[in-house]
């Protein structure tokens, strides 16, 4: 979904010098993050049961760091050979720990804005998740996890205690997290009505950051009642998806699936980059560069990214 966005709708929409035509309906392939953020919940609720905090952080590392690390080197490699582009050693070396934004350092890529929030939720869990024994406790932290990500999206005061704030708690996308764990609960320990009503609370937090992220938008001409219709009836269909597990059943899905993490990294400055240079006409063109990608991305999680996590995972 945000590759299609970014090929055919974002990229030729805001610049002049990408060929490819605009598809209306590509945009709102920028909700496929959002949708992420959900199905993390739902899996890293699941990966930190029974784990320490430390034993979580490690494996999560070992997830999310090897991949990164060969897209950003793949990036960096291909803009400096292609574009007139340069990097000081700092924007390198804090986009390699992923620690640039709190310099205010540039990401390399546009994308890796979400590894920032997607790292704050994996401490955020390490410390909820694993700091509380009793479940119910787990719970009562989620509502006030949610009622303050609520609290501070909602205050039109601007200043850097509240942009922090934001940050800590992830901010309009605290909602997404949030339902994935609640849904994650709901499919261990079945209908409670605690877990229910936490649940609709979760979504209609998602449906108005939906809506208010939408309106953010406003110079990509997207309408914020359908960003939430999507929103809503991905998370209506969620609990359906989980229960098929389809990618597991089918082998070359599960491919598919795992390759879509470097994808997501690899694809959009190499692919823009692309574009510019052969100028890319036509939407067959567009569809091919997808195909080229999606190659690159399967070379890459099955040649390089799971043999480095299964040497990483031996030491640890």
């Amino acid at each position: 979904m945000v590759v299609v966005f970014h090929f055919f709708y974002r990229g030729p929409f805001l610049k002049e010098d990408i060929s490819l035509p605009v598809l209306d309906f590509a945009k709102y392939g920028y909700l496929g993050v959002n949708l992420f953020f959900i199905l993390s919940g739902f899996l890293i609720a699941q990966s930190a049961n029974n784990k320490s905090g430390l034993k979580f952080m490690i494996k999560r590392f070992i997830r999310i760091y090897p991949a990164y690390i060969i897209c950003l080197g793949l990036t960096i490699i291909t803009k400096l050979a292609l574009a007139d582009t340069s990097y000081t050693f700092l924007e390198i070396f804090t986009n390699v720990l992923l620690s640039n934004w709190i310099l205010k350092i540039p990401s390399i890529d546009g994308v890796y804005w979400s590894l920032h929030v997607e790292l704050m939720f994996y401490c955020l869990m390490a410390i909820i998740w694993q700091s509380v024994s009793k479940r119910n406790k787990v719970d009562h932290l989620i509502l006030i996890w949610l009622l303050i990500s609520l609290v501070l999206n909602y205050l039109t005061i601007e200043n850097e205690l509240l942009k922090i704030l934001r940050v800590l708690t992830l901010g309009e996308y605290a909602g997404f997290f949030i339902i994935g764990i609640l849904f994650y609960r709901l499919y261990k320990e079945g209908l409670k009505k605690h877990l229910i009503l936490l649940s609709v609370f979760s979504l209609l937090t998602c449906l108005r950051s939906a809506y208010t992220e939408a309106i953010s938008l406003n110079q990509l001409k997207i309408d914020p009642w359908l960003s939430s219709l999507i929103i809503g009836i991905f998370i209506i269909l969620f609990p359906i998806l989980i229960r098929l597990r389809i990618e597991k059943k089918i082998k070359i899905l599960g491919v598919l699936a795992g390759s879509t993490y470097p994808l997501y990294l690899v694809h959009q400055e190499i692919g823009y980059l692309i574009i510019k240079i052969l100028k890319l006409p036509s939407i067959s063109s567009g569809i091919l560069l997808l195909v080229f990608f999606f190659l690159i991305s399967i070379l890459i999680n099955q040649n390089l990214e799971i043999p480095i996590q299964k040497k990483l995972k031996n030491y640890v």
